[in-house]
């Protein structure tokens, strides 16, 4: 009798565990399955402002259970405005978690194989906007695997596109991501600057003559011109009033008569560059002479070549392109290497180097790869709001001179406005010739550069 009981209760018991086992897999089969993602974002000068539309739709809930909210999550805390918020075309309730998630909540319980319109719009604030170079994201999270997605960002006139991105389109002003999301989301980093910019660049050469006696020479050549550019107000001056000041196309040529009381003569070079689209110049000049490179780097560089050139991930990207981001992924930017001035192949053995080394690999790859090049010296504003010595590099494409920044990654054709042009390779910056006694001279350089306000 006690067994038969028992048997009773266990067969009982057995059957409700499997109901409430059957439930269980039933809820964690529940899912919440977003179809369309759009996004509506323009910047401004502190932020962005965005506006979404989320198409969900909840399948696999069993019957007389339902879903009250669907959360939006951040991966890290950040300052937003969230307004406008409505489900179905009204008015709905929201909740914002430590600075991280929304929550959007339903009136009505949305039960299985329901949809829901979420619409919203989201300010950002960010805590610092670089204007120079600044990175804005087409973000699409990966619980939106399979959604038919749209983002639509407007840039408007004050800033332009300097990255390249062959998944994404631009027209005018708005720059758009259209397709259909994998498992993995969708994340593209941009790159901005704004469009114009006039700065005031001073550049001091400092001639320490020791207890020189004699005549110097001093050869300035005009700085600035040949970038993209234009150039206005240029000066060149001395702190000592030169015997003789000749000008020439390219030069000013001063002679001074030193004496062992003339301890240093200061040379000013100074001019009002303006940059970025609003200003930018045709570069007219001849591309002959720009494909030298010797044996043995061809022989270097030619497996590297083909790797850079094969590589599928990049497949349909232009040669100079893929050369660039070759470059860019192959050395790692080291500090240590500022001043030594690699050669080729100190570069490949290193792996290692500044802007000189990235612009010197790119250079001589691209040449093997009949890309007329050319290492372009001169300034930019980096991550660190202090102009730095630069290099990057000039090359032919298409009939036309453009600008690429292999350290940077810019491979577009037009770098930041903050890329000031000083000269490219082949130029000197300023050339002394002395005659005379005690010869102890060296030179020194400082320069400042003040954006003027449009």
């Amino acid at each position: 009798m006690i067994d038969h009981i028992f048997k009773k209760f266990l067969q009982k018991f057995l059957i409700q565990f499997f109901v409430i086992f059957f439930l269980a897999i039933s809820q964690a089969r529940a899912e919440i399955k977003v179809t369309n993602w759009s996004e509506i974002s323009k910047i401004n000068n502190n932020g962005r402002q965005s506006d979404f539309k989320i198409i969900i739709q909840v399948t696999n809930i069993p019957e007389n259970s339902g879903i009250s909210s669907f959360i939006i999550s951040s991966s890290s805390p950040r300052n937003f405005e969230v307004e406008e918020v409505k489900i179905n075309g009204v008015k709905a309730n929201y909740n914002i978690k430590n600075g991280q998630s929304i929550e959007f909540i339903f009136d009505k319980i949305l039960t299985n194989n329901q949809t829901a319109e979420i619409q919203f719009r989201e300010k950002v604030i960010y805590q610092k906007v670089s204007k120079y170079l600044r990175q804005e994201q087409v973000y699409i999270p990966n619980f939106a695997n399979g959604a038919k997605a749209k983002v639509i960002i407007d840039i408007g006139d004050n800033f332009e596109l300097i990255s390249s991105h062959p998944n994404l389109k631009q027209y005018d002003n708005y720059i758009i991501y259209d397709g259909i999301i994998n498992q993995n989301g969708y994340l593209e980093m941009l790159k901005l600057t704004n469009s114009g910019a006039i700065w005031d660049v001073k550049i001091k050469s400092k001639i320490s003559l020791g207890n020189a006696k004699g005549i110097l020479e001093i050869t300035v050549p005009y700085l600035f011109r040949g970038g993209a550019q234009k150039v206005e107000k240029q000066f060149i001056g001395a702190s000592v009033i030169p015997k003789s000041h000749i000008t020439t196309k390219d030069n000013d040529i001063m002679t001074f008569e030193t004496s062992p009381e003339m301890k240093q003569i200061d040379i000013f070079h100074q001019a009002n560059i303006y940059t970025g689209k609003k200003y930018r110049l045709e570069n007219l000049r001849s591309a002959q002479n720009y494909l030298e490179i010797s044996e043995s780097e061809k022989i270097l560089l030619k497996p590297f070549l083909e790797n850079a050139l094969n590589n599928p991930e990049n497949k349909d990207l232009p040669d100079y392109v893929k050369i660039l981001k070759f470059v860019h992924q192959y050395i790692k930017y080291d500090l240590n290497y500022y001043a030594k001035l690699l050669n080729v192949e100190q570069i490949i053995q290193s792996k290692s180097g500044v802007c000189s080394e990235f612009a010197t690999l790119f250079n001589a790859m691209a040449r093997l790869a009949k890309i007329p090049s050319s290492i372009v010296h001169g300034f930019a504003l980096g991550e660190y709001d202090k102009f730095e010595s630069h290099a990057w590099n000039m090359i032919y494409v298409n009939n036309k001179w453009i600008h690429v920044d292999p350290t940077w990654n810019l491979s577009k054709g037009i770098v930041s406005s903050s890329h000031i042009y000083l000269k490219d390779n082949r130029k000197e910056d300023i050339l002394i010739k002395y005659r005379g006694q005690n010869s102890e001279i060296s030179i020194d350089k400082e320069y400042t550069i003040k954006e003027i306000n449009n």
